[in-house]
C-alpha cells in the first residue's frame, strides 16, 4: 500500500517537473502577476480633492471634486494615469486615461471606462475588480490610494498547486492548448483596431 502511494506521488511529481520545464519560466511569471493582482498602491497630485472608498468599479462612495495624475501599481498595471471626476456620495462623472506604463495599463482604462468586454480577451485574462475588491482614496492636492482583492489573494495562494479562480495563469492555458492542439496565448494577439482575437 505504501509503496503504491509513493509510487503515485512520484508519477505526479514527475509529471508537474516535466509541465514546468516544458514551460520554462511562465509558472513562476503566473505567480509574480498573481501576487501583483493580490492589491495595488499609487501617488495622486493634481487638482482638486476626493475621499472615497469604492467596492470593485460600480460601487464608489464618496466626496470629490478632482484631476489627478496616479503615479504606481493597481493590480499587474505598472504605471501613470490622468484620472478626472466629480462624486457626490455616488460617482457622478469620471474619466480616466492611461498615459505610461505596462501594456495592461490600456485594459486597466477600459475596465475603468466600462468598454472591456469579455470577448475581447485573450489569454490570459486581465480582471482589476472584483465584487468584494476594496479601494481607499484619500488626497487634497496629493494623497494616497490603495486597493486589496480577496478573491486575487485567494487565486495566488491556490495557484501554486495549480487552481486558477481568477483564470488568468498563461501557464495553464499553455498547457491545455498543447494538450488540445490549439493555439495558445503566444499565437493570439488583440487587434487594436476592434479587439477581436486573431491568429497572427
Amino acid at each position: 500500500m505504501n509503496h503504491a502511494h509513493s509510487s503515485k506521488s512520484l508519477g505526479l511529481l514527475a509529471l508537474a517537473s516535466v509541465l514546468l520545464l516544458s514551460s520554462g519560466c511562465m509558472y513562476l511569471k503566473d505567480r509574480v502577476n498573481d501576487l501583483t493582482d493580490v492589491g495595488g498602491a499609487k501617488i495622486l497630485a493634481g487638482r482638486g480633492g476626493q475621499l472615497a472608498a469604492s467596492f470593485g468599479y460600480e460601487r464608489s462612495f464618496g466626496l470629490g471634486y478632482y484631476d489627478f495624475r496616479k503615479y504606481g501599481w493597481d493590480g499587474r498595471s505598472f504605471g501613470i494615469g490622468a484620472d478626472s471626476g466629480q462624486q457626490l456620495v455616488v460617482m457622478v462623472e469620471r474619466d480616466y486615461q492611461a498615459l505610461a506604463g505596462t501594456e495592461s495599463m490600456e485594459d486597466l482604462e477600459r475596465e475603468i471606462l466600462g468598454a472591456y468586454r469579455e470577448n475581447d480577451r485573450v489569454l490570459p485574462a486581465r480582471r482589476f475588480r472584483n465584487a468584494f475588491d476594496v479601494q481607499l482614496t484619500a488626497a487634497l492636492i496629493a494623497g494616497v490610494e490603495v486597493n486589496f482583492s480577496p478573491i486575487q489573494l485567494v487565486d495566488f495562494i491556490l495557484g501554486w498547486i495549480g487552481i486558477d479562480v481568477a483564470d488568468d495563469d498563461a501557464f495553464w492555458h499553455h498547457t491545455h492548448a498543447d494538450w488540445q492542439g490549439q493555439p495558445d496565448d503566444d499565437e493570439l494577439h488583440t487587434s487594436r483596431h476592434g479587439g477581436v482575437a486573431s491568429d497572427r
